[in-house]
């Protein structure tokens, strides 16, 4: 019986990660998913947005990050979307070019999708820093001038 338990853990593998969402405060998302907000940028793009803290266990390390996916009817320059993102308690979070190392959550498809991220540092030395996220909240400021808020209200527990 043993045996064939950890064969089926071997089989289907491990996950790579686990993200901890934040929460759309906004009134204008048309989506009742937890995990992401649906957000209207203008009559022909919307935004499928997730914001949270994450942990890869594989490599140990921690943050936050946020992800935009672009759903457009015409061809635009997503880059020109967003004016910045911060965090009221990390800061201002970075632009990610090489999204490979974030594919171990959702994030596995990224085409048409801006990441940003904010490292906290390898996951044990991390720990320490949960009390900075809590309560929080990350902005995100567009070009057209809309700013989407998600908060974190909760403490993060393992």
């Amino acid at each position: 019986m043993v045996f064939l338990v950890l064969t089926c853990f071997v089989l289907a593998g491990c996950p790579g990660g686990e993200l901890h969402e934040y929460q759309y405060i906004g009134t204008d998302s048309s989506s009742n998913s937890k995990e992401y907000a649906l957000i209207k940028y203008d009559e022909s793009t919307e935004l499928l947005v997730t914001c949270g803290y994450y942990s890869q266990f594989k490599a140990e390390k921690t943050g936050l990050i946020v992800n935009v996916k672009v759903k457009s009817k015409i061809k635009l320059k997503k880059e020109f979307l967003i004016k910045n993102v911060n965090s009221s308690n990390l800061g201002v979070f970075n632009n990610v070019k090489d999204v490979k190392p974030f594919y171990f959550f959702a994030f596995s498809d990224t085409i048409n999708s801006l990441l940003y991220n904010v490292p906290m540092g390898r996951k044990r030395k991390a720990r320490n820093n949960w009390n900075k996220i809590e309560n929080d909240t990350i902005s995100i400021t567009l070009q057209n001038g809309k700013e989407l808020l998600f908060v974190n209200q909760g403490k993060i527990i393992y």
